[in-house]
């Protein structure tokens, strides 16, 4: 028997089984875009809050743990408080700043007022704000009532829209300040 062509069988099975294959291979390339996004997000999650922990560790380096007014990072919270940390920058060649970070609507903002110094650290002019840090869900600041000058930092950093498979970044460091 000598045929031509391909029967009406023969062409559903080979189309069947290009759609088996093309299926699989639509499979295999969702989840490994699912898994790329996933990644992509917790890795924008983590630079916003080491961006964050950087530029707070850099100020709290330069800051005063001398008792002063209110503004003392050896009291037992005065200024270490859920979501805001305070404290007198003395970064050589500046003026005395009371720097302040506040966490609002998931953004951590950095304000530095100039002050006169001490005794008193009485604002002497506008206080400037900026955005060190997007997506941030928690910010604990936790000064050390036993260890002078010591602040324990977390940051938690959570995706903009709830998402199971993305679990919130925490990142967690001590500080101690270098100037007591």
């Amino acid at each position: 028997m000598n045929r031509n062509g391909l029967t009406l069988v023969e062409i559903m099975i080979v189309s069947l089984l290009m759609v088996i294959v093309g299926g699989a291979i639509m499979l295999m390339m969702s989840s490994s875009q699912a898994a790329w996004m996933t990644t992509d997000v917790r890795l924008e999650l983590m630079t916003n809050s080491q961006r964050a922990l950087d530029r707070i560790s850099e100020d709290l380096r330069q800051a005063s743990a001398n008792p002063i007014a209110a503004f003392s990072l050896i009291t037992t919270g005065a200024n270490c408080a859920a979501n805001t940390l305070q404290f007198i920058s003395l970064k050589p060649g500046e003026t005395n700043n009371v720097i302040g970070y506040t966490l609002a609507g998931g953004q951590l903002t950095r304000a530095s007022t100039p002050t006169n110094g001490p005794p008193t650290y009485t604002p002497t002019g506008a206080t400037p704000t900026q955005v060190v840090g997007a997506g941030l869900a928690s910010f604990t600041p936790a000064c050390s009532a036993t260890a002078v000058g010591v602040v324990d930092l977390t940051l938690i950093a959570q995706p903009p829209t709830p998402d199971s498979r993305i679990p919130p970044q925490t990142i967690v460091s001590k500080i101690w300040v270098q100037n007591p």
